[in-house]
């Protein structure tokens, strides 16, 4: 029997559900597993999880460093031959470990096991919907690879995320693939593209394993200052992740990846700047940045919708009232 390790990053989580999530762990109906739980800094105390489930988690505490430092210390410490990655205000299938069990018992040289979620939205609970329609061992690499850096794709859905996943561990481990510290925004999908590249078995479970709770308050969807900082940072460290794997990007869609960036900033960020030169101070960031420039001048007319050519001219062209207003009205540009 293989042991797998669940490794549960919490900072600030609410104790109801940490308490679910831990909960849905331990009572795994399948028995060898370890569970790790890493306590990022947080500012309220978990003392009375912590006596609950004592006898069945290992609990670590570090100072705030950000969720992939605590993922990264959780894999360190762990036993197991498999990784799950679970957040603490999701929780797992009562049988979630048993499905990936009966997949790596079959091909025990499988890497990663990717499988369905549930998503839980305030009272709906549905299955993701962008998926095939059976489990199988994927063949061709590029096509889940590309479908980290486009808006949509009908047939994968959580690809980069590290959740509802199940990995080797000796496949991370010789492959030196860990969470990038450097980053608190895209981390999840860096690291996934960085697995999914290196992985020579990757198989699909249609078979939902993972119950997701969609969080508005969660990192991605909170404003940040300094977000058009760290999309260029995600970005760079992208490029250094092609270089180690010896990936020429232009194979890639990563210039559209760098356009929804760009328009997510516009949308989400630049529409809260109260006038229009405030809006040009932030928009000069990207503007006369030459890593959002390269990707923009690349993207290929031919290949793109004639919203997103709408937008790319608006950029090249630099016109700035109709950026602004695109970012005021926040225009659903499929991009």
């Amino acid at each position: 029997m293989s042991k797998i390790s669940i490794i549960v990053p919490v900072y600030n989580t609410k104790f109801e559900y940490l308490d679910k999530c831990l909960n849905s762990i331990v009572n795994q109906s399948y028995k060898d597993i370890e569970v790790i739980v890493v306590d990022d800094g947080s500012s309220v105390s978990y003392d009375e999880i912590i006596k609950k489930y004592e006898k069945d988690v290992r609990f670590f505490h570090q100072e705030n460093k950000g969720v992939s430092s605590a993922r990264n210390l959780g894999v360190e410490n762990s036993t197991g031959d498999y990784i799950m990655f679970v957040d603490s205000d999701d929780w797992l299938v009562n049988d979630a470990c048993l499905k990936f069990s009966l997949v790596f018992s079959e091909i025990p040289d499988v890497d990663i096991i990717i499988s369905r979620t549930y998503v839980h939205d305030n009272d709906k609970v549905f299955v993701n919907p962008y998926f095939y329609n059976d489990s199988f061992i994927v063949e061709d690499k590029k096509e889940i690879l590309d479908s980290i850096f486009l808006t949509e794709n009908v047939k994968f859905t959580c690809v980069d995320t590290p959740w509802a996943k199940l990995y080797r561990r000796q496949f991370l481990v010789d492959n030196k693939i860990k969470f990038n510290e450097r980053l608190t925004n895209g981390e999840d999908g860096l690291f996934n593209y960085d697995a999914l590249f290196n992985a020579s078995r990757i198989v699909f479970l249609n078979n939902p394993t993972y119950e997701y709770r969609v969080n508005i308050y969660s990192v991605c969807n909170t404003y940040c200052s300094d977000m058009d900082i760290k999309f260029t940072r995600l970005i760079e460290e992208y490029e250094k992740m092609f270089i180690k794997n010896g990936i020429d990007s232009s194979n890639t869609n990563f210039e559209l990846f760098v356009l929804r960036i760009i328009c997510r900033l516009m949308r989400k960020f630049y529409n809260r700047c109260e006038n229009i030169d405030r809006f040009e101070e932030k928009f000069d960031l990207i503007r006369n940045n030459g890593v959002y420039k390269k990707y923009i001048d690349k993207i290929d007319s031919k290949n793109i919708t004639f919203e997103q050519k709408e937008f790319v001219n608006m950029l090249k062209e630099g016109s700035l009232n109709d950026l602004y207003s695109f970012s005021k009205e926040k225009i659903k540009i499929k991009i």
